[in-house]
């Protein structure tokens, strides 16, 4: 998997830069040409202290530097330059630090159009940008110009969702970094019972990351069954809710067939942030199937309760092998239900039971997936991937789907 961060560049820079702005190809698809040592140092020393330039380094988790990517401001737009160490070239780096740094420059520097002089021969880098919604504009001898407006960027964006726990405050210092780095675009923290504390939430609150919130599944929380506590681990979820002024709340209805059960028990939680969450058939506490694994079940409960829908990916995938369908067929017919927001992971096709895999390390159809996401009008898609001890495995998974 492949990690990206992005920085502002300083004058150590320099000399990096210099050598990957005269290699060949570098030079071959450039306006300027090659330059000499002496001229760019005076270039380079003047471009990061201006301050109509936005000057970017590429690097991974370790600190190594192998790209950049820069904004110089005109009257009316940005011209939009980036470059990458020969050894770094297509492997899909260039295309995850474009779309970091797109975020980047229109949420903190600029609301002005971008536009990239591209060389007609160059089609690598029309591709790239093609695939972030630039669209030609114009075009003079052998240089086509590209452009993005904001407006543009902002619809067709895909706002990314990390996904904790309330007990996880040991990351909160590493998620508000994060955040603030534009990794992500919100947080979805499960709600977990008896864990309410002001003074271990109030830093995530005040940093301004927006916060959704996933109730406890079905092994606390069981709207199905007539559990006494089902009221009480939700008045819980409410609080979190209204501390965080959250968005929505999702919800997994619980294990069993009894409808009438379970409407009786959403009519006494009823709140209008609920988001029904599809689910596999196979549960993963019990014989019992789950709920809402079909798509007639999320439907009826849908139109009786005017709730909105979270579809998972692998949930659906799970469901459908059960069920006997194909797996894309059954998602577009969740799709027709207009999802509020997304989760995705990996995992294996021919299992029945739900998993949380890295992004790449199952057999699902990812590219797929993202086409569908980038086509729809949701957009929220909030990455369900194993933690390994900190959010560093999220940031790479985020950067797998970036590259995709």
């Amino acid at each position: 998997m492949k990690r990206v961060r992005l920085r502002k560049a300083i004058l150590a820079d320099s000399p990096d830069i210099f050598e990957w702005r005269n290699d060949p190809i570098t030079v071959k698809y450039s306006i300027s040409g090659e330059v000499k040592r002496e001229d760019h140092v005076k270039w380079y020393e003047q471009k990061i202290n201006d301050q109509n330039t936005l000057f970017l380094i590429l690097e991974d988790h370790s600190g190594n530097r192998f790209g950049m990517i820069r904004f110089d401001q005109k009257s009316d737009h940005s011209i939009i330059n980036i470059n990458l160490a020969p050894s770094h070239r297509n492997l899909g780096l260039g295309k995850i630090g474009l779309q970091k740094a797109l975020g980047y420059y229109f949420d903190k520097y600029s609301a002005k159009p971008i536009k990239a002089i591209i060389h007609q021969e160059n089609l690598p880098s029309q591709k790239i940008f093609s695939g972030w919604g630039f669209e030609p504009e114009s075009y003079e001898e052998e240089w086509i110009t590209f452009c993005l407006s904001k407006s543009f960027y902002e619809k067709s964006k895909v706002k990314f969702g990390l996904k904790i726990w309330s007990i996880n405050h040991q990351w909160f210092t590493d998620l508000i970094r994060g955040y603030e780095e534009g990794e992500f675009d919100f947080v979805e923290l499960y709600a977990v019972p008896g864990t309410f504390n002001l003074d271990n939430l109030l830093p995530l609150r005040d940093s301004g990351i927006p916060v959704n919130i996933h109730a406890p599944n079905e092994h606390q929380l069981n709207l199905v069954k007539d559990n006494p506590q089902n009221l009480t681990i939700f008045e819980d979820v409410v609080k979190f809710a209204d501390f965080f002024n959250s968005e929505y709340i999702i919800i997994h209805c619980g294990t069993g067939d009894d409808e009438n059960t379970l409407q009786d028990n959403l009519n006494k939680i009823s709140d209008p942030r609920i988001v029904i969450e599809n689910v596999p058939y196979k549960s993963l506490i019990g014989d019992e199937p789950l709920f809402t694994y079909s798509f007639e079940r999320i439907a009826n409960l849908l139109k009786k309760n005017c709730f909105g829908l979270c579809l998972d990916f692998g949930h659906a995938i799970k469901s459908a092998r059960s069920q006997h369908l194909e797996p894309f067929p059954f998602i577009e017919k969740i799709l027709s239900l207009e999802p509020k927001v997304f989760h995705l992971n990996d995992g294996i096709m021919e299992k029945e039971t739900d998993e949380h895999l890295d992004l790449g390390s199952g057999k699902y159809d990812l590219k797929k997936i993202k086409d569908i996401i980038q086509k729809s009008t949701t957009r929220m898609l909030v990455f369900e991937t194993p933690k390994k001890g900190g959010l560093e495995n999220d940031f790479i998974n985020m950067d797998f789907f970036r590259g995709i």
